[in-house]
């Protein structure tokens, strides 16, 4: 379901019958969420659907865009200047860009160099000047163009990291020729991030690297954030950045000021083209540490800890009452939702701020959440997202990501699960009694656990076993025929191509595809490639020796031909995210657990492979990626290079350093409202969401908390109001407390997950 108008192009493949079509670009003309026109087609050929309806791809057309010049552009600001960055600013943004323009004529008038600052005088002055010429704005707020003059010849580094990632991405833009380029004018007045009161502006310069944000927030703000105690939980690209903005603005240099950080992942080569605290050397080295280090370089002053504890009920025990207590806020520099999620829960649990950010490529959104004035991140949720049915990953692919994540399961069952379980055998050494215990838990706790156990034991060590490389090769050209062949034969089987759906309509259409055979050549690249990797990988596992000269000798190994199972294999017919998985329960008698203890003691050390997608000489992507494109020739799917199937496989997420800039310096802005000496209300908040891609700047108030009204008493309440209870009390005097303070009957009282009190009697009044 594309979202798609009057005027698009779209570009047909793959269509059956009436191939007219294949390859050639229409306009269309939308009739209904379902139908669209593309003009007369009756001279073509008869549509027949037969094995493939085909497919419409939308064709992005080039657009020519033309530009004012600057003078020219002033002169016309319903074109180029009303367009606002903030919906909440209410005309600012005119007022804002109105003293740039007269910035600049103040600094064409200087005949001397100057520092950049310009009087309060001369840009009123100015600003009257170009307004009467251009007819910016209705009427000159002064106000705004004195507290210009004021900041005038300063630099902050949120600002700079907002505007450089957005200018940084306007440069890519003008390269590249892609995505949409702002046209003209982007102003932003971030003035709520400073107090009204007079008294808290007030500096006193240190000449020091502090002075521009003493000049802009005051003494007494500064001081504040010089002092602050921050909870930032990620150190990957956000957390970087967010870091980097702390170190320059001089957050947590002071008394008991300090910065916390986590991050349990390691440095991989691939974070380097977008955290940019790290370096080569710092590859291996545990994220928060290098992040730690590199802040450190930048302001020697800043007190940091750096974690590489995982965000969750497990780590309660570190991050407890105390710890959040002393906090003033937390900075979440995340990827995933459901830490998010907690991270958020603990923030409204101990009435703490919240920042919140995400990006994805050109993509970006920050939320800043304030205790008894905002809704709290879970307040909204994203729609769920959209899996892939396992039928379709197994029978029914239809596109080249489902040809990559089958290829990366098969790898994980293959080589990192079905090890990683006989191996869990040995945990506690190679004695029988040890290895009888552990099977006997098994048995007797996870059935599931105990039948995938039982069943790597006799693949790994019996019915496969590889002792020298020459059964790795046979291994390997033997799992190409099960996969690419004889399986597929099973499908043709039991769904033959002329197969005719209860609806009486053919099977094989649409998104479905009919699947063709592939015969093993040494001389195809997927080929060799498939079963060179796949030995080499086996033979790692068992820790046998490797050698050369892999595609030709698979071709010499002897296959056996299809023939029907006796067994009947059942095939889902129709597309279903059910993966529960059927346990098919095999009797152990004494002679089979002897069996599988005598084979776990007699095998040589396991060594299973950890899926890498950073390490191109392990040769997982080399793996991944031929059987992808190998099952993409299956399903007559193009094929694609393995940077793409690793992006695929490893489920990378775009991420560009010039969006990551923006949305952090937008963040570091919020965090100066939280930490005003004047307490701001809601609506000096705000909510973004940004695509630098398209340049949509989408920034408004965040929605106040809901607030719900006790008919027993009359209290309203938030997700942030805890009625507290303080002194030592026994269960009744609570129950007794909370009748008489808020006149409300306990019906029952938890404990995180546990029922601790439950009341039976239902007469109470």
């Amino acid at each position: 379901t594309y979202e798609i108008g009057d005027g698009d192009i779209i570009r047909f493949e793959e269509v059956e019958g009436m191939t007219e079509l294949n390859g050639k670009e229409y306009q269309i003309t939308v009739k209904d969420k379902r139908h669209f026109y593309i003009g007369d087609t009756s001279k073509f050929g008869k549509y027949t659907s037969q094995h493939r309806s085909g497919y419409g791809v939308q064709v992005i057309v080039p657009k020519v865009m033309h530009f004012l010049e600057y003078s020219e552009a002033l002169k016309k600001p319903e074109e180029t200047i009303n367009t606002p960055f903030d919906f909440c600013s209410f005309g600012r943004d005119q007022q804002v860009i109105l003293a740039f323009a007269a910035y600049q004529r103040c600094l064409d008038q200087k005949d001397d160099e100057i520092d950049g600052k310009v009087t309060q005088k001369d840009i009123i002055k100015y600003a009257k000047e170009i307004n009467n010429e251009c007819k910016i704005v209705e009427e000159i707020d002064e106000g705004l163009l004195s507290e210009f003059a004021r900041e005038s010849s300063y630099s902050i580094a949120p600002t700079c990291a907002t505007f450089g990632g957005i200018a940084g991405q306007e440069v890519i833009k003008a390269f590249s020729g892609k995505f949409t380029p702002v046209n003209q004018f982007l102003a932003m007045g971030y003035i709520e991030s400073l107090s009204t009161k007079k008294e808290d502006l007030e500096c006193t310069l240190m000449n020091d690297r502090y002075d521009p944000y003493r000049a802009v927030f005051g003494n007494k703000h500064h001081e504040i954030m010089m002092n602050l105690r921050y909870f930032i939980i990620g150190a990957g690209a956000l957390g970087c950045e967010q870091l980097k903005n702390f170190a320059l603005m001089g957050v947590a240099i002071k008394g008991k000021g300090k910065v916390f950080m986590t991050d349990m992942d390691s440095i991989e080569r691939s974070n380097l083209n977008r955290q940019f605290l790290f370096r080569n050397s710092d590859i291996g080295k545990m994220k928060s540490e290098a992040a730690a280090s590199a802040a450190r370089e930048m302001n020697p002053s800043i007190n940091i800890e750096a974690h590489q504890n995982k965000i969750g009920p497990e780590s309660s025990d570190i991050y407890n009452d105390d710890f959040y207590l002393s906090l003033d806020g937390v900075c979440n520099a995340l990827d995933n939702v459901q830490t998010r999620i907690f991270s958020d829960e603990m923030c409204v649990f101990y009435k703490k701020p919240l920042l919140e950010s995400g990006t994805l490529g050109p993509k970006a959104h920050f939320q800043t959440i304030v205790p008894y004035l905002t809704e709290s991140y879970s307040s909204q949720q994203d729609p769920p997202e959209k899996g892939i049915p396992m039928c379709t990953l197994h029978n029914f692919p239809s596109n080249i990501s489902h040809c990559c994540m089958w290829a990366r399961d098969l790898f994980s069952g293959l080589f990192e699960k079905t090890p990683l379980l006989v191996t869990s055998l040995l945990k506690n050494g190679r004695d029988r009694n040890a290895i009888k215990e552990i099977i006997d838990n098994l048995r007797n706790t996870n059935l599931l656990a105990w039948q995938q156990t039982k069943e790597s034991v006799f693949e790994l060590l019996k019915k496969e076993k590889c002792q020298n490389f020459e059964d790795c090769i046979k291994w390997a050209r033997l799992l190409f025929e099960e996969l690419f062949n004889l399986k597929i034969r099973d499908l043709q089987y039991y769904i033959p191509r002329d197969k005719i759906t209860k609806e009486g309509l053919p099977f094989w259409t649409g998104n479905k595809r009919f699947p063709e055979i592939q015969k093993y050549d040494p001389n195809n690249n997927y080929h060799a490639e498939f079963v060179t990797s796949a030995a080499i990988l086996r033979a790692r596992i068992f820790g046998i020796q490797i050698e050369s000269n892999i595609p030709q000798r698979a071709s010499k190994v002897q296959t056996s031909e299809w023939k029907l199972s006796s067994k009947e294999i059942k095939i889902p017919e129709e597309e279903s995210n059910d993966d529960k998985q059927e346990i098919e329960v095999t009797e152990d008698t004494e002679d089979s657990i002897n069996e599988i203890i005598s084979l776990v003691q007699n095998c040589k050390e396991l060594r299973p492979e950890i899926f890498e997608k950073d390490d191109d000489a392990n040769g997982h992507i080399d793996f991944v990626a031929a059987a992808a494109n190998i099952r993409a020739l299956n399903y007559q799917i193009e094929t694609e290079d393995k940077l793409e199937i690793k992006r695929i496989a490893g489920k990378i997420i775009p991420a560009i350093a010039t969006t990551t800039a923006m949305i952090c310096g937008l963040v570091a802005l919020e965090m100066y409202k939280l930490h005003c000496p004047e307490k701001k209300k809601i609506d000096s908040f705000r909510f973004g969401s940004i695509n630098i891609g398209i340049s949509s700047f989408n920034i408004c108030e965040p929605l106040p908390c809901h607030k719900v009204k006790c008919a027993a008493n009359g209290i309203e309440f938030s997700l942030w109001d805890a009625w507290e209870i303080k002194g030592d009390l026994t269960l009744q005097q609570v129950i007794d407390e909370i009748k008489e303070k808020y006149k409300l009957i306990v019906d029952s009282i938890t404990i995180g997950h546990y029922l601790f009190y439950m009341s039976f009697n239902a007469n109470q009044k």
